[in-house]
């Protein structure tokens, strides 16, 4: 046990660092939060639109702007603060709609799917799953998902109302 002692060390400095936020990865989104929420603030009502340049990262490489790390500060910095509004608007519109069909219809698919939906929004706030194609496909499955419980819903009751 002595042996690994150094490496046991040198973990659990990596963990502590990862969850106290004083890593690069960690400052650098610190600093990208700031960034861009400034950038929202102070750029138009319209937004900034949707561009790149070399000039929108923080020194450990967290992206701003148009390819934020964050999904609501993306939306922020591409379409001004009302384009933000509404985003959130959307994306809560859609949640009350998931739960008032699954305190509606009880079905179990309306249930994972919102878990899915929710998931995706949580992950989105702290890394780029929306830029790749592995977030598109968590929100495909959430919308899937849904269709298929009200799917099942109105073909059960479409069958027990004829018999």
């Amino acid at each position: 046990m002595i042996i690994y002692a150094p490496e046991l060390y040198e973990i659990s400095n990596f963990f502590v660092l990862k969850f106290s936020g004083n890593d690069d990865s960690a400052q650098g989104r610190i600093e990208a939060y700031h960034i861009s929420v400034n950038n929202i603030l102070n750029g138009n009502i319209t937004g900034n639109g949707y561009y790149w340049d070399k000039s929108h990262s923080t020194e450990s490489g967290s992206a701003l702007g148009s390819k934020s790390f964050n999904i609501f500060l993306m939306m922020g910095s591409i379409f001004g603060i009302f384009g933000g509004v509404l985003f959130v608007i959307l994306i809560v519109s859609y949640l009350f709609k998931l739960v008032y069909y699954y305190y509606l219809y009880k079905s179990i698919y309306i249930k994972y799917s919102f878990i899915m939906f929710l998931i995706f929004i949580q992950m989105a706030m702290f890394a780029p799953i929306h830029q790749f194609p592995f977030g598109m496909l968590i929100v495909s499955i959430s919308v899937f998902l849904f269709k298929k419980g009200i799917f099942d819903y109105e073909q059960n009751n479409i069958r027990s109302s004829s018999i």
